[in-house]
């Protein structure tokens, strides 16, 4: 909406995005660009970061909207939307962030925070699927996605999902009321699983990303000559659900677009798996996982070499 009511007054037709973006966004990207849109794609570092030099580089004069992921959804990484967003704001371009990864799980305060438009999902904090927000900052107009009853001030309509709804503000409210303590018991399990994983396996084991700027529960690591997807199978069985890329995109076999723009190699992307904690991981469920994983690691590498 934001793009199109632009180009509708002649204020430009271009949009950046980062690389890394879920492909709700970049794919959503791509589809402007096909109607005639301009779009550059943001490249990242190795450790999976936007550079702010690299987005002032990118914005032009006709620049409508900006669009980086709060948290990367498969290597963790936590992006200065802070910095970013202060430099659209300088620009006078929107500045639009994909939080459905961090939202109920790392700070985020959109009165605090140079932030436009903000996407946030209910299943992400164990509430009701089929359930989402977005933020529109006071000023910010939009076109409507769909007409119809004019529903939701006419941007988005439809008969609202009120349990869903409520469900929604009821786990925020938890989530919100619990983040700090979450984060430090996910953080924790994190590390030991780590810790757990490389005493038990023989050879490398690295980690994809930045441990230091990561979304409590997510660890991505690789673990060269073994194939992601047989690791991920093999998991299975033993009843851990792992994923060698995006949840939305599991039945690709496909090497990850974010893995890859961080300068793996394919054959580097395949090797790849993520791990993701949450609230009903507790000691024992690790400890177990990470017995399977090496157990697994292990015996995939011998039979390869």
């Amino acid at each position: 909406g934001v793009m199109r009511l632009a180009a509708r007054e002649g204020r430009g037709r271009h949009l950046v995005v980062s690389a890394i973006e879920h492909s709700a966004v970049l794919k959503a990207a791509k589809a402007l660009e096909e109607e005639g849109f301009r779009l550059t794609v943001l490249p990242v570092n190795g450790e999976g970061f936007v550079e702010v030099d690299a987005l002032a580089s990118a914005i032009e004069k006709d620049t409508v909207l900006v669009s980086v992921m709060h948290v990367n959804n498969e290597i963790g990484s936590i992006q200065p939307i802070e910095r970013l967003g202060g430099l659209c704001r300088e620009r006078g371009v929107l500045f639009h962030t994909d939080a459905v990864q961090s939202y109920g799980k790392v700070p985020l305060d959109v009165r605090a925070m140079p932030l436009d438009l903000v996407s946030v999902s209910s299943h992400k904090i164990y509430g009701p699927k089929g359930v989402g927000a977005l933020y529109v900052r006071p000023g910010v107009e939009l076109l409507p996605v769909q007409h119809g009853g004019g529903q939701e001030k006419g941007v988005r309509t439809g008969t609202e999902n009120t349990p869903g709804i409520a469900g929604f503000g009821a786990a925020a409210e938890i989530c919100g009321r619990e983040m700090a303590d979450e984060a430090a018991r996910l953080s924790g399990w994190r590390d030991r699983f780590l810790g757990w994983v490389r005493e038990a396996v023989e050879g490398e084991v690295i980690v994809n990303g930045s441990l230091e700027r990561r979304l409590p529960g997510n660890l991505n690591l690789r673990f060269p000559g073994v194939e992601g997807e047989s690791l991920m199978l093999a998991l299975d069985l033993d009843g851990i659900a792992v994923s060698t890329g995006s949840a939305c995109s599991s039945a690709s076999t496909e090497p990850s677009h974010v893995l890859l723009a961080l300068g793996l190699s394919e054959a580097e992307a395949h090797s790849s798996v993520r791990f993701t904690l949450g609230r009903s991981n507790d000691e024992q469920g690790l400890k177990y996982a990470a017995e399977r994983v090496a157990y697994h690691v292990n015996r995939l590498r011998a039979m390869a070499w």
